[in-house]
């Protein structure tokens, strides 16, 4: 249904939902497809600001991040050493590579910008990213914003620029289709992997109204799958503990949690 990378980044629809799909959409940053009530909105391009092609019309957007200013202040600053900068798309892109090493800058802003017009052009994508979101005519809408190959090579300032794909993600957004509920009750999901966090779904996030429902479902989605995680989490937890030297203390614990018990930035579902 989706093709993709070999590190599992999304390249193209391969159309193989016959009549239930309609492309609606097909762009080097995101295509859409409608099929049936859903939405899916799957991410091309890498995440990382100094990973584009401009000629070809390919930027390098997060649209997991907030809409950056151009110059003008944004709420932060950073600081190296020398003393604080403003943290907007200018300075963001003034700055590479160095600024991909600085939180205040990769989790806070969408895109860099060294020029007015760069930043207008990587400004009407981002809008039209939302607006198939937010103005979809389905009742369900599934995104995959880090769904996109990152091309980037790595260097000292980021040594594994792959891991900024959310891999599979794509797939996985297809295989929802078969199960999206068809009440009128609208529903917006954006998928991500497991990246720098471990095995685990994170259910909520950004200001979510209905906090209140999600430990009960997170209860109940880890009871359904206990089977399943079991089998998995020996080889998971080794894995871990030889990759990023962590403490396998606590893996047997269930790897879905509500994400507003959590420091984990990124919404994962949410009800509307």
């Amino acid at each position: 249904m989706v093709k993709e990378s070999a590190a599992g980044a999304y390249l193209s629809f391969s159309g193989h939902l016959g009549a239930r799909a309609r492309q609606v959409l097909k762009d080097p940053h995101f295509d859409v497809i409608d099929s049936q009530g859903t939405r899916l909105i799957l991410g091309k391009c890498s995440r990382l600001p100094d990973d584009e092609d401009p000629g070809a019309g390919r930027y390098g957007i997060d649209f997991h991040r907030a809409l950056p200013p151009f110059q003008d202040a944004s709420g932060f600053t950073c600081d190296w050493g020398t003393g604080p900068i403003p943290v907007n798309a200018y300075t963001y892109a003034q700055y590479l590579p160095k600024t991909l090493r600085f939180r205040e800058f990769t989790a806070n802003l969408a895109f860099a910008a060294r020029t007015l017009e760069d930043y207008r052009a990587k400004f009407q994508v981002y809008q039209a990213f939302y607006r198939h979101i937010y103005q979809a005519p389905c009742p369900t809408v599934i995104a995959a914003p880090h769904a996109g190959e990152v091309r980037r090579p790595p260097d000292q300032y980021h040594p594994f620029p792959q891991h900024e794909t959310d891999a599979w993600t794509s797939r996985v957004a297809v295989r929802c289709l078969d199960g999206t509920p068809g009440e009128a009750k609208r529903l917006l999901i954006s998928l991500h992997s497991t990246d720098y966090f471990g095995a685990c779904f994170d259910l909520g996030d950004f200001g979510l109204p209905q906090n209140h429902l999600l430990p009960g479902l997170t209860n109940r989605l880890n009871q359904r799958f206990f089977g399943e995680i079991a089998m998995l989490l020996p080889a998971f937890c080794a894995a871990s503990s030889s990759a990023w030297n962590f403490s396998t203390k606590g893996c047997g614990s269930m790897p879905v949690r509500s994400a507003y018990d959590t420091y984990k930035s990124g919404w994962s579902l949410i009800l509307r």
